[in-house]
């Protein structure tokens, strides 16, 4: 009934216009799956769902067809989240994808930041905060829940570089842009496409944190990644 309630509260917050997304939810558990259906549906922002139970059935379903978003919980028997996202990251890097955990541990979260998650959502997440996630990776940001972003903030101080957050292909991607390559030289050097550059591109300034080009690059020469 609160849930119901915050939901309420969301929708006559923001306006509520169906946008025709299309989302996979990979989840073993029904119940939640169901409870996520029902929020996802009711928010007017997804209109087509599909529901896998496990990391092998996502890349099965991938194979056929590529929904807007991926809500995927980290632990499911046959493939967990972990694997199945370095799977995707490997055959379908543009695809977007928000885990879903009980794991709130900063070197398991930062684990899966440097795979390239493009959000991390804690299941225990209020419903505004669910919808406001998936609103906004679907519009071409990132999501970290709050308390994820305080947990990595206060672990380590001295010792965490915040380019741990970065995939090995991003760091490749800041060294090239650094140095001073187009995105369509970037693609050629590495065999990918352009688009797929631009999404690395705008993966790593959100990351990062930077306010534009000169930001990468300065970062880069500070910390080494190029001379």
């Amino acid at each position: 009934m609160a849930a119901s309630l915050q939901l309420c509260v969301y929708l006559s917050q923001h306006n509520k216009v169906k946008q025709n997304y299309s989302i996979l939810l990979a989840d073993d558990h029904q119940l939640f799956v169901d409870g996520i259906s029902n929020l996802l549906t009711s928010s007017g922002l997804i209109a087509k769902q599909t529901h896998c139970v496990n990391g092998k059935e996502v890349l099965q379903s991938l194979n056929n067809a590529r929904p807007d978003l991926i809500l995927m919980d980290v632990d499911m028997p046959v493939m967990n989240g972990i694997e199945c996202l370095k799977e995707i990251r490997n055959r379908f890097p543009e695809q977007k994808v928000v885990m879903l955990s009980m794991h709130a541990e900063p070197a398991f979260v930062h684990e899966v930041m440097k795979i390239g998650a493009n959000g991390y959502l804690l299941k225990t997440a209020s419903v505004d905060e669910l919808i406001f996630a998936v609103k906004k990776v679907l519009e071409g940001g990132q999501f970290f829940s709050g308390e994820l972003v305080m947990n990595l903030h206060q672990s380590k101080p001295d010792s965490m570089n915040v380019a741990d957050v970065l995939s090995e292909r991003e760091r490749e991607i800041v060294v090239l842009i650094a140095e001073g390559f187009s995105s369509k030289e970037i693609a050629d050097k590495l065999f990918i496409s352009p688009r797929t550059v631009e999404t690395h591109r705008k993966n790593i300034m959100s990351k990062m944190n930077f306010q534009g080009v000169a930001d990468l690059v300065r970062y880069a020469f500070k910390n080494g990644l190029v001379s």
